[in-house]
């Protein structure tokens, strides 16, 4: 018998004995199926949680624990979910240390991933804390069912250089983009997402996202995204793109986040979501950047903004707390944001539509803007901005400063 296969198995008859693990993320008790108790060795953690997730002793709803440190190495893609097809339901689950320490993952790149064809009816990935991941902590490539991320501490991101993908550049929280379709409900909730510290040598980069959604039309997706997705309750600073970024995605809501883009800002378009590269929701050290997106409701969260510098020490061309904007030849339509809180400094509070350049060709409609705060927000250019192809949209709430279309939306300004 492998030292591997000993690990989990002693582990699952020690959940067996104890009967109950805490999992001290909400203070109650779960029953833990099968446990792997973190070595700090790439070349056994790595083997170790594949084999618990993929391959458990147990059918039907299975819960993975994991106890202790586990260190991931370098390993490209470490963790792949793909259960077999008796596996109904997957809890990964961290369990505290009697301490009140995390079950901790350090290092990996893209460390937890799901891809297709994997097909899993229900998935939780909860009450873990990453150190150091490269690229993205958690990928969920396709959903079929339900997922539900929760409960994650994660500091310390890496920019990965993808050799794969022209040398470009990512660095990433938690991802959902469907490469293969996305479907059923996907909930983001309660997570502490940080982007870690940069350098000039990160001043470029493709992806900068806390919370990144990505639909059909992102960059080599050409697979459904129809799953009802809330992200809610997160807490995310220092991502120098977009606290939380969305593209081509339909019936969402975020709410009740905390978003603190940091001082280090994407050397990118800055406020322009179809800008150059900006498919991605590349932006300059901004809060929430929505592109081509349908029936979002985006509500309670509070953004705050700080200066803010690129690598080359320079002043980004623009940031905004949040932003809405069609891309080239699509739309951002049906869209509701309101009760929002901006506070801070930045060039602008509120953009609906493109700053600056040619018209593309892209649409803001229909949309309804209602009663956010920019009370604590010194906006260096305006406080709420309508691009020139921004039309047929309602803006509620006291405005101390507009700029751009304002002639062709209606605009209900006062105190």
């Amino acid at each position: 018998m492998s030292a591997i296969n000993r690990m989990i198995q002693l582990g699952a008859i020690g959940a067996l004995l104890m009967g109950l693990a805490q999992t001290g993320f909400a203070n109650s008790p779960i029953s833990c199926g099968v446990t792997v108790v973190g070595q700090s060795n790439s070349s056994i953690d790595v083997p170790a949680v594949n084999a618990a997730v993929n391959q458990p002793p147990v059918s039907g709803e299975v819960t993975v624990c994991l106890s202790g440190v586990f260190d991931f190495g370098s390993t490209v893609e470490s963790v792949v979910i793909n259960p077999g097809p008796t596996v109904t339901a997957l809890h990964i689950v961290g369990v505290n240390a009697t301490s009140g320490a995390q079950a901790t993952i350090r290092n990996g790149i893209l460390p937890v991933i799901m891809l297709p064809p994997a097909t899993l009816p229900s998935l939780t990935i909860e009450n873990l804390r990453f150190e150091k991941p490269a690229f993205a902590a958690v990928s969920i490539l396709t959903a079929n069912g339900y997922v539900r991320v929760s409960g994650l501490q994660i500091v310390a991101s890496q920019t990965y250089l993808d050799p794969d993908l022209f040398n470009l550049t990512f660095r990433e929280g938690i991802v959902v983009s469907s490469v293969g379709p996305v479907t059923g409900e996907v909930d983001i909730t309660n997570n502490f997402i940080d982007g870690g510290t940069y350098s000039a040598a990160d001043q470029a980069l493709v992806v900068s996202a806390g919370i990144e959604l990505v639909g059909q039309g992102g960059a080599g997706n050409t697979q459904p995204f129809t799953a009802q997705v809330r992200v809610a309750g997160n807490r995310l600073s220092n991502w120098s793109g977009s606290g939380i970024s969305a593209l081509s995605a339909q019936n969402v809501t975020i709410e009740k986040n905390a978003i603190d883009p940091g001082r280090f800002a994407n050397l990118s378009s800055g406020c322009q979501t179809n800008g150059a590269g900006a498919s991605n929701g590349i932006g300059s050290a901004n809060g929430i950047g929505l592109a081509n997106v349908t029936n979002f409701t985006v509500r309670d969260n509070i953004i705050t903004l700080v200066p803010s510098l690129t690598g080359s020490g320079a002043p980004p061309a623009c940031t905004a707390a949040l932003i809405v904007s069609g891309t080239a030849g699509s739309s951002a339509k049906g869209n509701l944001v309101y009760h929002n809180q901006i506070l801070g400094v930045g060039s602008y509070g509120m953009v609906l539509g493109t700053v600056g350049g040619a018209t593309d060709g892209s649409t803001e409609t229909d949309n309804v803007f209602a009663l956010n705060s920019v009370f604590g927000f010194a906006a260096r250019n305006a406080a709420l901005y309508l691009g020139p192809e921004a039309n047929g949209n309602v803006l509620v709430g006291f405005f101390p400063s507009l700029a751009g279309n304002t002639a062709g939306n209606v605009v209900i300004n006062g105190p």
